[in-house]
Protein backbone atom coordinates (compact mmCIF):
# COMPACT_ATOMS: atom_id res chain seq x y z
CA UNK A 1 0.00 0.00 0.00
CA UNK A 2 2.84 2.27 1.38
CA UNK A 3 4.71 1.56 -2.31
CA UNK A 4 1.52 3.05 -4.18
CA UNK A 5 -0.59 -0.42 -5.14
CA UNK A 6 -3.78 -0.87 -4.95
CA UNK A 7 -4.62 -3.66 -7.38
CA UNK A 8 -3.71 -6.89 -5.71
CA UNK A 9 -3.88 -10.51 -6.25
CA UNK A 10 -4.03 -13.21 -3.20
CA UNK A 11 -2.98 -16.60 -3.68
CA UNK A 12 -4.08 -19.19 -0.53
CA UNK A 13 -4.04 -23.06 0.80
CA UNK A 14 -7.35 -24.26 1.30
CA UNK A 15 -9.17 -22.31 3.49
CA UNK A 16 -10.37 -25.05 5.63
CA UNK A 17 -6.53 -24.57 7.03
CA UNK A 18 -6.79 -22.03 9.62
CA UNK A 19 -3.36 -20.81 8.78
CA UNK A 20 -4.38 -20.37 5.05
CA UNK A 21 -7.50 -18.48 6.85
CA UNK A 22 -6.04 -16.27 9.20
CA UNK A 23 -3.25 -15.25 6.60
CA UNK A 24 -6.32 -14.27 4.25
CA UNK A 25 -8.51 -12.55 6.54
CA UNK A 26 -5.41 -10.45 8.10
CA UNK A 27 -4.53 -9.28 4.32
CA UNK A 28 -8.08 -8.78 3.63
CA UNK A 29 -8.66 -6.72 6.87
CA UNK A 30 -5.61 -4.35 5.92
CA UNK A 31 -6.34 -3.74 2.81
CA UNK A 32 -10.14 -2.98 3.68
CA UNK A 33 -8.96 -0.46 6.15
CA UNK A 34 -7.10 1.28 3.40
CA UNK A 35 -10.33 1.25 1.14
CA UNK A 36 -8.78 -1.40 -1.19
CA UNK A 37 -11.22 -4.57 -2.08
CA UNK A 38 -9.67 -8.01 -3.84
CA UNK A 39 -11.74 -8.78 -6.75
CA UNK A 40 -12.67 -11.84 -6.90
CA UNK A 41 -10.70 -12.87 -10.13
CA UNK A 42 -8.09 -12.14 -8.23
CA UNK A 43 -8.37 -14.27 -5.09
CA UNK A 44 -7.08 -17.52 -5.98
CA UNK A 45 -7.27 -20.39 -4.02
CA UNK A 46 -5.27 -23.44 -4.34
CA UNK A 47 -6.88 -26.55 -3.25
CA UNK A 48 -3.01 -28.20 -2.39
CA UNK A 49 -2.01 -25.92 0.54
CA UNK A 50 1.95 -26.30 -0.38
CA UNK A 51 1.94 -25.47 -4.09
CA UNK A 52 -0.11 -23.53 -6.39
CA UNK A 53 -2.35 -26.44 -8.39
CA UNK A 54 -2.59 -26.44 -12.04
CA UNK A 55 -6.02 -24.86 -11.86
CA UNK A 56 -4.80 -21.97 -9.69
CA UNK A 57 -1.78 -21.93 -11.54
CA UNK A 58 -3.34 -21.47 -14.67
CA UNK A 59 -5.87 -18.45 -13.29
CA UNK A 60 -2.86 -16.62 -11.54
CA UNK A 61 -1.65 -16.77 -15.35
CA UNK A 62 -4.23 -15.55 -16.68
CA UNK A 63 -5.02 -12.62 -14.69
CA UNK A 64 -1.25 -11.49 -15.08
CA UNK A 65 -1.90 -11.15 -18.63
CA UNK A 66 -4.46 -8.89 -18.81
CA UNK A 67 -4.79 -5.07 -19.12
CA UNK A 68 -5.61 -4.37 -15.36
CA UNK A 69 -3.56 -7.01 -13.63
CA UNK A 70 -2.66 -6.78 -9.92
CA UNK A 71 0.42 -4.33 -9.25
CA UNK A 72 1.29 -7.08 -6.23
CA UNK A 73 0.88 -10.35 -5.33
CA UNK A 74 0.34 -11.67 -1.94
CA UNK A 75 1.09 -15.48 -1.91
CA UNK A 76 0.43 -17.12 1.71
CA UNK A 77 3.17 -19.47 1.88
CA UNK A 78 6.71 -20.18 0.23
CA UNK A 79 5.72 -22.15 -2.05
CA UNK A 80 3.04 -20.89 -2.90
CA UNK A 81 4.78 -17.97 -3.60
CA UNK A 82 7.00 -19.68 -5.88
CA UNK A 83 4.69 -21.09 -7.76
CA UNK A 84 3.40 -17.37 -8.19
CA UNK A 85 7.13 -16.23 -9.16
CA UNK A 86 7.12 -18.85 -11.83
CA UNK A 87 3.37 -17.35 -13.39
CA UNK A 88 5.15 -14.31 -13.33
CA UNK A 89 8.51 -14.84 -15.08
CA UNK A 90 5.92 -17.13 -17.91
CA UNK A 91 3.94 -14.10 -18.37
CA UNK A 92 7.45 -12.06 -19.19
CA UNK A 93 6.78 -9.51 -16.37
CA UNK A 94 9.46 -8.42 -13.96
CA UNK A 95 9.43 -8.69 -10.17
CA UNK A 96 9.05 -5.53 -8.90
CA UNK A 97 9.07 -3.17 -11.71
CA UNK A 98 5.66 -4.79 -12.72
CA UNK A 99 4.58 -6.66 -10.33
CA UNK A 100 5.39 -6.65 -6.84
CA UNK A 101 5.39 -9.94 -4.34
CA UNK A 102 5.32 -10.80 -1.27
CA UNK A 103 5.52 -14.56 0.72
CA UNK A 104 5.02 -15.98 4.21
CA UNK A 105 7.25 -17.58 5.96
CA UNK A 106 10.88 -16.38 5.62
CA UNK A 107 13.18 -19.52 5.08
CA UNK A 108 16.83 -18.85 4.80
CA UNK A 109 16.57 -19.55 0.66
CA UNK A 110 14.13 -16.55 0.23
CA UNK A 111 16.93 -13.94 0.67
CA UNK A 112 18.41 -16.05 -2.32
CA UNK A 113 15.95 -16.01 -4.73
CA UNK A 114 16.10 -13.40 -7.38
CA UNK A 115 14.97 -11.38 -6.63
CA UNK A 116 15.28 -11.60 -2.90
CA UNK A 117 11.32 -12.29 -1.64
CA UNK A 118 9.91 -9.76 0.60
CA UNK A 119 8.43 -12.32 3.18
CA UNK A 120 5.98 -12.23 5.95
CA UNK A 121 8.36 -14.36 9.37
CA UNK A 122 6.67 -15.72 11.71
CA UNK A 123 8.61 -16.67 15.14
CA UNK A 124 8.80 -19.91 14.71
CA UNK A 125 10.94 -20.91 17.97
CA UNK A 126 8.52 -18.73 20.16
CA UNK A 127 5.47 -20.91 18.68
CA UNK A 128 7.61 -23.83 19.37
CA UNK A 129 8.10 -22.84 22.76
CA UNK A 130 4.85 -21.87 22.89
CA UNK A 131 3.57 -25.36 21.84
CA UNK A 132 6.20 -27.06 24.01
CA UNK A 133 4.65 -25.95 27.13
CA UNK A 134 0.99 -26.39 26.30
CA UNK A 135 1.77 -30.11 25.59
CA UNK A 136 3.94 -30.33 28.75
CA UNK A 137 1.70 -29.13 30.83
CA UNK A 138 -1.42 -31.07 29.41
CA UNK A 139 0.77 -34.24 30.02
CA UNK A 140 1.69 -33.07 33.64
CA UNK A 141 -1.03 -31.71 35.16
CA UNK A 142 -4.13 -33.05 32.91
CA UNK A 143 -4.90 -29.52 31.49
CA UNK A 144 -6.91 -30.12 28.34
CA UNK A 145 -3.83 -28.63 26.63
CA UNK A 146 -6.61 -26.06 24.27
CA UNK A 147 -4.61 -22.69 24.02
CA UNK A 148 -4.81 -20.04 21.30
CA UNK A 149 -1.73 -17.35 21.21
CA UNK A 150 -1.40 -14.51 19.22
CA UNK A 151 2.05 -13.89 17.97
CA UNK A 152 3.25 -10.61 16.07
CA UNK A 153 4.77 -11.20 12.07
CA UNK A 154 7.67 -9.37 11.21
CA UNK A 155 7.62 -8.40 7.50
CA UNK A 156 10.90 -8.10 5.80
CA UNK A 157 11.23 -5.90 2.79
CA UNK A 158 13.55 -7.42 0.67
CA UNK A 159 13.94 -6.55 -3.54
CA UNK A 160 10.76 -8.49 -4.35
CA UNK A 161 8.38 -5.24 -3.85
CA UNK A 162 8.91 -1.48 -5.25
CA UNK A 163 6.43 1.41 -6.46
CA UNK A 164 3.64 0.54 -8.69
CA UNK A 165 4.60 1.48 -12.48
CA UNK A 166 2.41 2.63 -14.74
CA UNK A 167 1.37 -0.35 -17.18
Amino acid sequence: LTLGHRRFMLISGPLSLSNSQDRVDGVRAELTDAGVQIADEDFIISRDAVVIEPGAAEQVARRLRESDRPTAVIAGGFYLTLGAMQAIHKAELSIPRDVSMVGFDDPVSAALLNPPLTTVRQPLEEMARRAYQVIFRAMNDGTNGMSFDRLPAELVVRDSTGPVSEQ
